[in-house]
């Protein structure tokens, strides 16, 4: 006898274990003692091994509980499951097995219950927090406790005014003040070296008068290694320096340049002159120079290397008929093709044309 479930209804998930109610009419039963068959995704049915892909639970009345391991189910898809037990029974299901993946369902379900528990566990923290703040810390008195503490600083401590923390700043003593970023001690050393301190006399500015200010700006930035005239001598005398030199040369070229008004004038300027000796050494550069092997097409140097070749270069007679041949002419060393060009014969075997 057989019997087909069909539990497309029902959703499973790849990696992860189905469980399923089978009939194997009879009990008792082990896995070992019945054939399991899994078909994935519809591909054909394939043997699964017991207790390594298959358990099989008795829950009485010939009812198994019928487990297809996790690792087994690993496809996606339709799936059918077989299960025989010998020739008595056979049992036949149908079932759709989703991806892992948990769907939109799913994870709204898992962010609503620990949305609940986070709001659970503020609305506590929130309690606790009120709590402790709408304490009386007045009748908080046990030592060391932290109410007690609090209602110690409560009952001694004063709100400054404004004008009470300017006062107190302004009348701190800075002269004891040590460590290199304090203000205090910042501003303790920045006053000493402006103002000069005479025992007796206080403290003035007197000794700064004019010769001491001509002084600092006379000073040869040559000497200056460090400070404010370092910076002066590296960023603006060096630049400038180069800058003179620069506008210097500058002017050398413009002078030679004639002007109307703001404008340059457009009148010629000097006529060029140029030695005889320059002359031969430029018509002698040209006239020693090399003619390419390959000129340019059209241009002067290709014209003088035909008529070199026309001279100097052998020429060759091919394709000979009755009615023309081809002329073929070579570079000077007579290997180089310089061109070929066709002749064209009369009745009387003389060229009457030439064509390329």
């Amino acid at each position: 006898m057989g019997t087909e479930r069909d539990f497309l209804a029902k959703q499973f998930r790849k990696d992860q274990a189905i469980d399923v109610i089978v009939d194997l009419g009879a009990n008792g039963l082990a896995a070992a003692g019945i054939t399991c068959k899994l078909g994935k995704n519809g591909a054909a049915l394939a043997a699964l091994t017991p207790t390594t892909q298959f358990t099989l639970t008795g829950l009485g009345d010939n009812q198994y509980r019928l487990r297809i391991l996790a690792a087994t189910n690993d496809t996606a898809g339709l799936a059918t499951i077989y299960a025989q037990n010998g020739a008595t029974e056979t049992v036949i299901l149908s079932l759709n097995v989703e991806d892992g993946a948990k769907t939109v369902g799913d994870l709204y379900s898992d962010l609503s219950s620990a949305a609940l528990k986070v709001q659970l566990q503020q609305t506590s923290i929130d309690l606790i927090t009120s709590d402790i703040l709408e304490d009386d810390v007045t009748a908080r008195t046990t030592a060391n406790s932290v109410g007690n503490k609090i209602r110690l600083l409560k009952d001694t401590w004063n709100d400054p005014t404004a004008a009470a923390n300017a006062t107190a700043v302004w009348d701190e003593d800075i002269s004891g003040v040590v460590g290199a970023n304090k203000a205090g001690n910042i501003v303790f050393n920045m006053v000493a070296s402006v103002w000069s301190y005479v025992a007796g006399a206080g403290r003035t500015l007197t000794s700064l008068g004019a010769s001491s200010l001509s002084a600092i700006w006379n000073y040869a930035l040559g000497s200056v290694t460090a400070g404010i005239g370092l910076q002066l001598k590296t960023n603006c005398d060096a630049p400038i320096s180069t800058t003179d030199a620069v506008c210097d040369a500058i002017k050398v070229q413009t002078d030679k340049m004639n002007f109307t008004g703001a404008n340059i004038d457009s009148d010629p300027q000097t006529q060029l002159t140029i030695s005889a000796a320059s002359v031969t050494a430029i018509v002698t550069g040209i006239l020693a120079g090399a003619v390419s092997t390959s000129p340019t097409a059209g241009t002067i140097e290709e014209a003088l290397q035909f008529a070199r070749a026309q001279c100097l270069g052998k020429w060759e007679l091919d394709n000979i008929t009755a009615s023309s041949y081809d002329l073929l002419l070579y570079d000077t060393d007579n290997t180089t093709l310089l061109g070929t060009f066709t002749v064209t014969l009369d009745a009387n075997s003389k060229p009457t044309k030439r064509t390329t």
